[in-house]
């Protein structure tokens, strides 16, 4: 049996494009397994630039909040009315970069956000402890000033705690991220 050579082509033809097909499936098979660890990926990225910018906005605001505090130890000579004033200015400009940045993390993460929301709701109380004492400093600047230097015994213990509590929420996190991709991947 003789086949023409327009057979041939046509035969030539359907198994290229058989084979085209198929490898095409193939490829669109192993993308579609690798994109939701990619996704994940992605997340766990933006995840941790969310919680990085939590950590330093929280550290940042309860280092001002420590230092005015600490200052209030050392004596009425440390603290005026300038000084009061300016911690506002600055913890006004960063607790809502906080609310912000806890926003972010909800969108990604609300376990994650559950976790960490109660660090920034402490460090409101507080903040909200120094602004109370703070607008009694023209009435009474030596009580108040009495009054935020005691505070320094609740101020200081939570800015060094703050860097374990994040870390060790952030270690869980991402552990069982990583256990979650394992688990995938089987």
């Amino acid at each position: 049996m003789k086949i023409s050579i327009d057979l041939a082509t046509i035969i030539a033809a359907v198994v290229a494009a058989v084979v085209g097909l198929i490898s095409a499936r193939l490829q669109i098979n192993i993308e579609l397994r690798k994109w939701p660890r990619a996704r994940e990926d992605a997340i766990a990225v933006d995840l941790r630039r969310a919680i990085q910018e939590y950590a330093t906005l929280i550290a940042s605001a309860v280092h001002s909040m420590c230092w005015l505090t600490w200052a209030a130890t050392c004596g009425h000579e440390f603290i005026d009315r300038n000084g009061l004033m300016s911690y506002n200015q600055e913890q006004h400009g960063i607790l809502p970069e906080i609310s912000g940045s806890l926003s972010v993390i909800a969108a990604l993460d609300k376990e994650a956000y559950e976790k960490l929301a109660p660090i920034a709701e402490e460090l409101y109380g507080l903040d909200a402890k120094v602004g109370k004492l703070a607008i009694t400093f023209k009435a009474d600047g030596e009580k108040a000033i009495q009054k935020l230097a005691k505070l320094h015994s609740q101020v200081a213990p939570f800015e060094r705690e703050v860097p374990r509590r994040i870390a060790g929420i952030v270690s869980r996190r991402v552990e069982e991220r990583a256990n979650l991709v394992s688990k995938r991947k089987k």
